[in-house]
Protein backbone atom coordinates (compact mmCIF):
# COMPACT_ATOMS: atom_id res chain seq x y z
CA UNK A 1 0.00 0.00 0.00
CA UNK A 2 0.84 3.65 0.32
CA UNK A 3 2.80 3.16 3.54
CA UNK A 4 5.10 0.63 1.82
CA UNK A 5 5.76 3.07 -1.02
CA UNK A 6 6.40 5.92 1.44
CA UNK A 7 8.77 3.73 3.46
CA UNK A 8 10.59 2.68 0.29
CA UNK A 9 10.99 6.32 -0.80
CA UNK A 10 12.17 7.25 2.71
CA UNK A 11 14.75 4.46 2.58
CA UNK A 12 16.01 5.58 -0.85
CA UNK A 13 16.44 9.10 0.50
CA UNK A 14 18.31 7.85 3.57
CA UNK A 15 20.59 5.65 1.44
CA UNK A 16 21.39 8.73 -0.65
CA UNK A 17 22.21 10.64 2.56
CA UNK A 18 24.53 7.82 3.62
CA UNK A 19 26.31 7.83 0.26
CA UNK A 20 26.71 11.62 0.44
CA UNK A 21 28.13 11.32 3.96
CA UNK A 22 30.64 8.74 2.67
CA UNK A 23 31.71 10.99 -0.23
CA UNK A 24 32.19 13.93 2.15
CA UNK A 25 34.14 11.71 4.56
CA UNK A 26 36.42 10.49 1.77
CA UNK A 27 37.06 14.06 0.57
CA UNK A 28 37.77 15.20 4.13
CA UNK A 29 40.17 12.29 4.67
CA UNK A 30 42.08 13.10 1.48
CA UNK A 31 42.27 16.78 2.45
CA UNK A 32 43.59 15.88 5.91
CA UNK A 33 46.28 13.65 4.38
CA UNK A 34 47.33 16.37 1.92
CA UNK A 35 47.47 18.94 4.72
CA UNK A 36 49.62 16.57 6.82
CA UNK A 37 51.95 15.83 3.89
CA UNK A 38 52.31 19.55 3.12
CA UNK A 39 53.06 20.40 6.75
CA UNK A 40 55.66 17.61 6.92
CA UNK A 41 57.31 18.81 3.69
CA UNK A 42 57.42 22.41 4.93
CA UNK A 43 58.93 21.29 8.25
CA UNK A 44 61.60 19.20 6.55
CA UNK A 45 62.38 22.00 4.08
CA UNK A 46 62.80 24.46 6.97
CA UNK A 47 65.03 21.94 8.74
CA UNK A 48 67.22 21.52 5.67
CA UNK A 49 67.58 25.28 5.32
CA UNK A 50 68.37 25.72 9.02
CA UNK A 51 71.02 22.97 8.91
CA UNK A 52 72.54 24.48 5.78
CA UNK A 53 72.67 27.90 7.46
CA UNK A 54 74.30 26.35 10.54
CA UNK A 55 76.91 24.54 8.44
CA UNK A 56 77.61 27.68 6.40
CA UNK A 57 77.93 29.82 9.54
CA UNK A 58 80.36 27.28 11.04
CA UNK A 59 82.43 27.20 7.83
CA UNK A 60 82.54 31.01 7.77
CA UNK A 61 83.56 31.16 11.44
CA UNK A 62 86.29 28.56 10.92
CA UNK A 63 87.56 30.48 7.88
CA UNK A 64 87.70 33.69 9.90
CA UNK A 65 89.56 31.91 12.71
CA UNK A 66 92.10 30.46 10.25
CA UNK A 67 92.67 33.84 8.61
CA UNK A 68 93.07 35.60 11.96
CA UNK A 69 95.39 32.92 13.30
CA UNK A 70 97.51 32.90 10.14
CA UNK A 71 97.68 36.71 10.22
CA UNK A 72 99.03 36.49 13.74
CA UNK A 73 101.52 33.82 12.68
CA UNK A 74 99.75 31.09 14.67
CA UNK A 75 98.75 27.58 13.63
CA UNK A 76 95.26 26.07 13.75
CA UNK A 77 96.72 22.54 13.61
CA UNK A 78 97.28 22.36 17.36
CA UNK A 79 96.85 24.22 20.62
CA UNK A 80 94.51 27.19 20.96
CA UNK A 81 93.79 27.46 17.22
CA UNK A 82 92.70 23.85 17.00
CA UNK A 83 90.61 24.28 20.17
CA UNK A 84 88.82 27.26 18.59
CA UNK A 85 88.03 25.24 15.45
CA UNK A 86 86.78 22.33 17.56
CA UNK A 87 84.59 24.72 19.55
CA UNK A 88 83.00 25.97 16.32
CA UNK A 89 82.41 22.36 15.22
CA UNK A 90 80.84 21.46 18.58
CA UNK A 91 78.56 24.50 18.43
CA UNK A 92 77.52 23.58 14.90
CA UNK A 93 76.74 19.99 15.95
CA UNK A 94 74.77 21.25 18.96
CA UNK A 95 72.75 23.63 16.76
CA UNK A 96 72.01 20.80 14.33
CA UNK A 97 70.90 18.57 17.21
CA UNK A 98 68.58 21.29 18.53
CA UNK A 99 67.15 21.75 15.02
CA UNK A 100 66.59 17.98 14.79
CA UNK A 101 64.81 17.85 18.15
CA UNK A 102 62.59 20.76 17.14
CA UNK A 103 61.70 18.96 13.93
CA UNK A 104 60.85 15.75 15.83
CA UNK A 105 58.50 17.73 18.08
CA UNK A 106 56.91 19.52 15.14
CA UNK A 107 56.40 16.26 13.24
CA UNK A 108 54.87 14.64 16.33
CA UNK A 109 52.48 17.60 16.61
CA UNK A 110 51.54 17.32 12.95
CA UNK A 111 50.85 13.59 13.32
CA UNK A 112 48.86 14.09 16.52
CA UNK A 113 46.74 16.80 14.89
CA UNK A 114 46.17 14.58 11.86
CA UNK A 115 45.06 11.67 14.05
CA UNK A 116 42.70 13.87 16.08
CA UNK A 117 41.18 15.35 12.92
CA UNK A 118 40.84 11.88 11.39
CA UNK A 119 39.02 10.61 14.48
CA UNK A 120 36.66 13.60 14.33
CA UNK A 121 36.03 12.95 10.62
CA UNK A 122 35.19 9.29 11.25
CA UNK A 123 32.92 10.20 14.17
CA UNK A 124 31.11 12.78 12.04
CA UNK A 125 30.63 10.26 9.23
CA UNK A 126 29.37 7.60 11.64
CA UNK A 127 26.94 10.06 13.18
CA UNK A 128 25.52 11.05 9.80
CA UNK A 129 25.38 7.43 8.63
CA UNK A 130 23.66 6.25 11.81
CA UNK A 131 21.19 9.15 11.76
CA UNK A 132 20.13 8.15 8.25
CA UNK A 133 20.02 4.47 9.24
CA UNK A 134 17.75 5.27 12.19
CA UNK A 135 15.26 6.93 9.84
CA UNK A 136 15.04 3.93 7.52
CA UNK A 137 11.89 1.88 7.75
CA UNK A 138 11.22 -1.80 7.36
CA UNK A 139 9.01 -1.99 4.27
CA UNK A 140 7.73 -5.46 5.26
CA UNK A 141 6.56 -4.14 8.63
CA UNK A 142 5.04 -1.08 6.95
CA UNK A 143 3.12 -3.38 4.58
CA UNK A 144 2.06 -5.63 7.45
CA UNK A 145 0.94 -2.62 9.52
CA UNK A 146 -0.96 -1.28 6.51
CA UNK A 147 -2.64 -4.65 6.08
CA UNK A 148 -3.66 -4.74 9.74
CA UNK A 149 -5.02 -1.23 9.45
CA UNK A 150 -7.05 -2.25 6.39
CA UNK A 151 -8.28 -5.35 8.17
CA UNK A 152 -9.37 -3.23 11.14
CA UNK A 153 -11.25 -0.85 8.86
CA UNK A 154 -12.87 -3.76 7.06
CA UNK A 155 -13.99 -5.30 10.35
CA UNK A 156 -15.46 -2.00 11.48
CA UNK A 157 -17.38 -1.61 8.24
CA UNK A 158 -18.53 -5.24 8.46
CA UNK A 159 -19.77 -4.79 12.03
CA UNK A 160 -21.59 -1.61 10.95
CA UNK A 161 -23.49 -3.55 8.28
CA UNK A 162 -24.23 -6.28 10.81
CA UNK A 163 -25.86 -3.75 13.12
CA UNK A 164 -27.94 -2.34 10.25
CA UNK A 165 -29.07 -5.74 9.07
Amino acid sequence: GASVIAASEQNKSMKKMQKTAKVIHDLRSRALKKRRESAIKQTLDKRDLAVLNTVNAASKAKGQIKVAMAGAGLSTGSGGGLALLEDVNQQSYMNQYIIGEGVKNTLAGIQSGYEASSIEAVASYQQQYNAAQAQMQNTFLQGFAGGLSGLGSGLQIGSGFKELG
